[in-house]
This record gives C-alpha cells, sequence and structure tokens, in this order.
C-alpha cells in the first residue's frame, strides 16, 4: 500500500480529499492537500468570531475533548451498536486509541485483522481507532483513522470489516443540515475506500462485498448524550465521486509542482498559485477567509465563482455592488437569469462583510 510514500495525517486526510473532490480546480488547495503544506489563513486578529481552526467543529473547540472521551468511556458507541444488532451482546474488542506503538506497527497488525477476516478467522468484532492507510497519488499516501471498523460476517463465514464514523450536530431528526449529512458520508466513505484498496493489495477482496460504512451522530445535552446511528450507508457513489474528482487532482497538483520546483530550482510559493472560490469552500476550507479577502483587495470579480461568465460585463467588485443597488450604468447579460445573478451577488456581499475589522481597544 506505498510504503514508501509519504505519509499524511489522520482526520485531516479524510476531509482533506473530501475537499479536493468537491472543488479540484484549485490549485492552491490541491497543492497544499498534495504535500501536506498548511494552507494560508488570515491572522487570528483579522479571524472572523466563532471561527475555529480547520477540521474542528465549533462544539469540540468549545469543550475539548469532553464529548469524544464520553462516547468511548461510556460504551455508547458500543451500545448503540449492540442495540441495532450489529455487533454481539459483548464484542471483542481491539482498542488502539492511546497506543504509542510505532504507526507503521499498528497498521500491519489492522492489516492482519482485514486479511484474516477475510479468509474466516477468528478477529476482533469491533477495532477502535484503527490507522489506516490510502495511497492516492504516486508518492503519497493519507493517514485515516475511522472512530471504528466493525466486523460483518457472510454466510460463508468469511468477514469484512464496515468503517464507521461518529459526528456531533447540534439538531438531529428532519431538521438536520442535509448538506453536513452529506459530507459526513463522504468522509466516512474515505474509510471505505481506504478498506477497499487495502484488501486489494492483500489479494483478498471479494467480487461482491458490502460497500457500505456507518455514521452515528450525537447531539450533547448538558446532562447526557444523544446517539442517532444511520448503519450500512451506501458508499459507491461516493467513491466513484472521489476516483474521478479528487484523485486525478491530486496527480496533477503533485506533478506540477514538481516539475515547477525542478523548473526553477525551489518550491513555488504556495500563495502564488491560482484558488477558484466556490459556494461550497465556505465552512470547508481553511483557506476560504483569506481567499475572499484577496479577491475583494483585487477588486476582481473572476476571482468569484462562475462570476465572468455570469456577471458579464461587470468585472469588479465595486461595480457588481453598485449595480445590486441599482445605480450602475451597465447591466449584466452574460445571465439572462437577472434575480439569480442578484442572489448570487448578495450571498458574496454577506461573505464579505463577515471580514469586519477587530477593534482592538
Amino acid at each position: 500500500m506505498g510504503r514508501g510514500a509519504e505519509r499524511h495525517g489522520s482526520k485531516r486526510g479524510a476531509r482533506l480529499l473530501v475537499q479536493v473532490a468537491a472543488n479540484p480546480a484549485c490549485r492552491l488547495m490541491t497543492t497544499a492537500a498534495a504535500f501536506d503544506l498548511p494552507l494560508p489563513t488570515l491572522d487570528d486578529a483579522d479571524r472572523p468570531v466563532g471561527e475555529a481552526a480547520e477540521g474542528v467543529s465549533r462544539l469540540a473547540m468549545a469543550n475539548g475533548n469532553r464529548f469524544e472521551t464520553a462516547l468511548w468511556r461510556d460504551e455508547l458507541v458500543q451500545r448503540a451498536l449492540i442495540e441495532a444488532g450489529l455487533l454481539p451482546k459483548e464484542p471483542v474488542q481491539a482498542d488502539f486509541r492511546g497506543d504509542r506503538r510505532p504507526v507503521e506497527r499498528l497498521e500491519r497488525e489492522v492489516l492482519g485483522f482485514l486479511h484474516a477476516a477475510a479468509q474466516g478467522e477468528a478477529v476482533p468484532d469491533l477495532l477502535c481507532h484503527p490507522p489506516l492507510r490510502l495511497q492516492v497519488a504516486p508518492g503519497l499516501a493519507l493517514a485515516l483513522t475511522p472512530d471504528y471498523l466493525r466486523l460483518v460476517r457472510a454466510d460463508g463465514g468469511t468477514g469484512r470489516y464496515v468503517a464507521g464514523e461518529v459526528k456531533a450536530f447540534h439538531d438531529l431528526g428532519p431538521d438536520t443540515d442535509p448538506l453536513a449529512l452529506q459530507a459526513a458520508e463522504r468522509q466516512v466513505s474515505v474509510y471505505d475506500l481506504a478498506l477497499d484498496a487495502a484488501l486489494d493489495a492483500l489479494g483478498v477482496r471479494p467480487a461482491h462485498g458490502p460497500e457500505v460504512a456507518d455514521l452515528m451522530l450525537r447531539r450533547p445535552h448538558a446532562r447526557a448524550f444523544r446517539v442517532a446511528l444511520r448503519a450500512n450507508r451506501p458508499t459507491r457513489p461516493h467513491k466513484d465521486w472521489f476516483r474521478r474528482q479528487a484523485l486525478p487532482a491530486l496527480a496533477t497538483a503533485r506533478q506540477a509542482w514538481l516539475e515547477e520546483q525542478a523548473r526553477a530550482g525551489r518550491p513555488p510559493e504556495l500563495t502564488a498559485l491560482p484558488t477558484h472560490l466556490t459556494a461550497a469552500c465556505a465552512g470547508a476550507c481553511a483557506a476560504f477567509d483569506w481567499c475572499l479577502a484577496r479577491a475583494r483587495a483585487a477588486g476582481d470579480l473572476r476571482a468569484l465563482p462562475d462570476a465572468a461568465e455570469r456577471l458579464a460585463p461587470l468585472t469588479t467588485l465595486t461595480d457588481a455592488l453598485t449595480w445590486l443597488d441599482g445605480t450602475a450604468q451597465s447591466q449584466p447579460t452574460g445571465d439572462p437569469a437577472l434575480a439569480a445573478v442578484a442572489d448570487h451577488l448578495r450571498e458574496w456581499s454577506g461573505w464579505a462583510g463577515r471580514l469586519r475589522p477587530v477593534d482592538r481597544r
């Protein structure tokens, strides 16, 4: 599974793959993902209030690891799986949390469990925080850590592990944000992609194995947790999406960077690479506020998504906002649905308003 490849880290690896697949045209972000480089961000003093660091939810930021610790300490994850009939009443577990052995040794142990399960041998029913590795481009592997892998036995006795991820949501039920759910399903599908790759490398992947994963949602309350299990979510559409969008983008970004480095004798400046802002960037990419600030400073609508086609002949942000106020001389002609254009501009002007100055008094 690419033992000589660079190995990039843990939960961030899965989120990076989701981000790249959602916006493969952004050279800055795909290059940062391909080489594990930090994305540019605004100074902390300029960061909008309430924004967390990359990959950290507001719930996690406010409560540290309290939720995660309680879930495993009180065996809420195991209990939810047992009550759903997805684990035996007294499951055999292998817990990799806090394991201080070298990660390569842990990965080999997990691979051993995957291989033994596929051969019908006795293996743990549940692997907690097992390390995985996914080769995503020549010379590049992502380190992945699902919250758990649970064993599923076929009629013939052979087994296959199904990945599971725990996510925190303020609201569980009909009002749960569908886009947030989709992003969570995509993340857990990355782990199923890694399981496919591992079984292929071991030569034991079944021709028609389960292509599903679990999503466990938790709603933290002041005194208790509410856990909602959404088991056996289909992963094939998401995995096909990664193969089509993310993997080629990472390989292309990596090759372009290496060619530029060979030509210039030094690595190119990451912040000089072109960006591609889309509506999906907000709340998903750590560089979003930095990219938006750069677009506003340049005053060029071509830095905004689809602006060149939708807003012609307007070219600057000032022109566009003036048109939105109804005082511009020229009118957009590139999109006959002017209402949609106006909504597009209002969305961007609303995001621009987040970049407010900080009172230092």
